[in-house]
């Protein structure tokens, strides 16, 4: 855990793991003046103090190094994890899952699936805003669903609600490069002219990492597909792909407009070039949910065009990934039940 002045919440976050884990390892901003760490004194937590760097990345894999044990369970300080649960994280363990997911309530109505346990001598934080677990090797894991809800409310933004934003602001522009993750920030925070805007000037200023270059013309196709813009969507698609065609997220997303628009034969010959990709060159759970909604897609494809057989497949292996079975129960499996 990384806390800055979270005493609002933290006391009811470290209630809510009681019976999760073995030792509680928490870096206190060095910046941080409430009673947080007289908190978590109450739970025994080991401490250390945590210089900010302005790299969340940097942070989470600084924690992680000083616990004692393989697994880690990332727990925010205004997080609270459903209670009675902590035999579903041992039981992810004890499968030698990898990763372990769980369903976070962001509140307003909206859920999203995030790792919250992972095997830190498999994988490592990457990105200085909105981090990532990537593996250190590129090659199959073993996933767990760990069926747990952990609400999530965000009190981080009461301490500093430009906070993203002024970490990229202060470098844009004398290093151009970090472009690509403001952009990001701004698409987050659904400020989709902004994106584009900076996901255009990335793309001018970036002539050496091609993995960058087609990261950012994905910013700019999927801001332009907020905006229901869906020329502008494909031709930024069509351009990744022109430099890399087994980009999944620009399959994938050219499968859903074609999907949407009706377009059933050609939206599945996207989905199946987009499963054929091997190579994992995106954020780890990225690739698992994007396999996991092309593979649900094409089960209702398939379904839609009569191959009945190819459908059931598609399902079934969705199925087995144990990621979001709320989506895909929704979804698909009414097509067969």
């Amino acid at each position: 855990m990384i806390v800055r002045d979270g005493a609002e919440t933290l006391e009811k976050a470290l209630s809510s793991i009681n019976g999760y884990c073995d030792e509680i390892v928490i870096g206190i901003d060095t910046r941080t003046v409430d009673n947080s760490e007289e908190i978590t004194q109450k739970f025994g937590a080991i401490t250390f103090p945590l210089v900010w760097q302005d790299d969340f990345s940097f942070a989470r894999n600084l924690v992680a190094s000083k616990a004692n044990f393989d697994y880690v369970l990332v727990v925010d300080a205004d997080d609270q994890y459903e209670k009675g649960k902590g035999r579903l994280m041992y039981d992810t363990v004890r499968r030698k899952c990898a990763v372990g997911y769980v369903k976070v309530d962001v509140g307003g109505g909206g859920f999203i699936k995030s790792v919250r346990l992972y095997d830190k001598n498999l994988f490592r934080y990457r990105f200085y805003i909105h981090e990532c677990l990537i593996p250190f090797e590129d090659k199959d894991y073993v996933m767990g669903d760990m069926d747990i809800t952990v609400v999530h409310r965000h009190a981080s933004v009461k301490v500093e609600p430009d906070r993203n934003i002024r970490m990229l602001t202060s470098i844009v522009e004398d290093m151009p490069r970090y472009l690509l993750f403001f952009g990001q920030e701004l698409l987050y925070l659904h400020r989709y002219e902004d994106g584009i805007r900076a996901f255009t000037r990335c793309i001018m200023f970036n002539g050496n990492d091609p993995m960058e270059l087609n990261e950012a013309r994905f910013g700019l196709a999927t801001c332009y597909a907020r905006l229901n813009d869906t020329v502008n969507t494909r031709k930024q698609c069509y351009a990744i792909l022109l430099d890399n065609e087994n980009w999944m997220p620009a399959l994938n997303m050219l499968g859903q407009l074609d999907m949407i628009e009706g377009k059933n034969e050609e939206a599945i010959r996207w989905f199946e070039m987009a499963l054929k990709v091997k190579r994992i060159e995106y954020t780890f759970d990225n690739v698992l949910f994007l396999t996991h909604n092309t593979l649900g897609n094409l089960a209702v494809l398939y379904a839609m065009v009569g191959k009945d057989t190819e459908a059931r497949s598609a399902y079934k292996q969705a199925k087995n990934m144990n990621l979001d079975r709320e989506w895909l129960d929704k979804t698909v499996g009414n097509l067969f039940n």
